[in-house]
């Protein structure tokens, strides 16, 4: 987990980490990881090994595989490394762990970990099909491939055409889509976009989720930003493992 800008192995629920051919005591004081010298932007899997008696943390980019003898992850040719979280760190380096960039993700004892972003000012489009209506309010995370990922999509969004109508649906990596329907306009009014969808779980990877929209007749959506946490706002949520 990240604590302060550094990453941890933290004990939970006991205090043993089975490395190499023997189950290792986690120190009282967590091995820690900074994200010094890695390149942001740069996904990398987290290993524990031993270092002279001592517990220490790895970042790599070299993936997992099953040990065949004991059934857990290490490091890919190296059996002496076993395999307990991944992150990915931004500009500085440094790790993220927000609601909005859940680039930190343990791999046991994995957490419920809240999704959430919104417009901050009023989006548009004008397509008649989906399409991301802005970045901004995109949710990124990291998935190990057996999580499925529960989300929901609220705010309002309106129409310039009185016999127009707004789609909305929660989109996956901006690709597939999920609870995409229309919105439900009354001529010129607003509508409330109120939607909860369970994403399958995705693959083991950094994913993001988006808003995605359209505008229904030759017309032009408006999909309403403002002040985080306000009624009207789309905001997207959503719940995560890791």
């Amino acid at each position: 987990m990240l604590n302060g800008s550094n990453l941890e192995l933290q004990r939970v629920n006991g205090r043993r980490l089975w490395i190499g051919s023997t189950a290792e005591v986690i120190p009282a004081t967590p091995p820690s990881l900074a994200a010094t010298g890695l390149t942001p932007g740069t996904g990398y899997f987290i290993y524990a090994y031993m270092n002279s008696g001592t517990m220490t943390l790895e970042a790599s980019t070299t993936a997992p595989a099953l040990n065949a003898t004991f059934g857990h992850q290490v490091k890919t040719g190296d059996d002496t490394r076993s395999l307990v979280g991944w992150a990915q760190p931004i500009t500085g380096p440094a790790w993220v762990n927000s609601e909005a960039q859940r680039q930190v993700a343990s791999y046991f004892n994995r957490r419920d970990l809240s999704l959430r972003n919104n417009f901050t000012a009023n989006r548009t489009t004008s397509s008649s099909t989906y399409v991301e209506i802005n970045t901004e309010i995109r949710c990124t995370f990291f998935s190990w491939g057996d999580d499925a990922v529960v989300c929901s999509l609220t705010g309002t969004t309106s129409i310039n055409a009185s016999n127009g109508t707004t789609g909305s649906a929660v989109s996956l990596d901006g690709s597939s889509s999920f609870g995409a329907s229309g919105d439900n306009q009354v001529g010129l009014g607003v509508a409330r976009i109120d939607k909860a969808v369970v994403v399958p779980a995705p693959s083991q990877g950094l994913h993001y989720l988006t808003l995605i929209g359209r505008a229904v007749d030759p017309a032009t959506a408006t999909f309403t930003g403002g002040t985080a946490g306000a009624e009207n706002v789309c905001t997207l949520s959503a719940n995560v493992k890791g």
